[in-house]
């Protein structure tokens, strides 16, 4: 079930980010480490939302 709405949910973020002034960041896998995951092993943690923030940051702000 969750694998249907994930690609749900993908298939309009998709067609979002095709309109004017709209950036999609998508949110691939986090690298495994301490830091990544919050203590409940689901929420990122510090490093893990830092790196989300990273990705975010270039989506929004590609170089060039």
């Amino acid at each position: 079930m969750l694998g249907l709405r994930a690609g749900a949910l993908a298939a309009a973020a998709n067609s979002a980010a095709a309109l004017p002034g709209v950036a999609h960041a998508p949110a691939p896998p986090l690298p495994a480490g301490p830091g990544a995951f919050a203590a409940d092993g689901f929420h990122p943690g510090p490093d893990g939302y830092r790196e989300r923030a990273h990705r975010l940051a270039a989506a929004l702000y590609p170089p060039g």
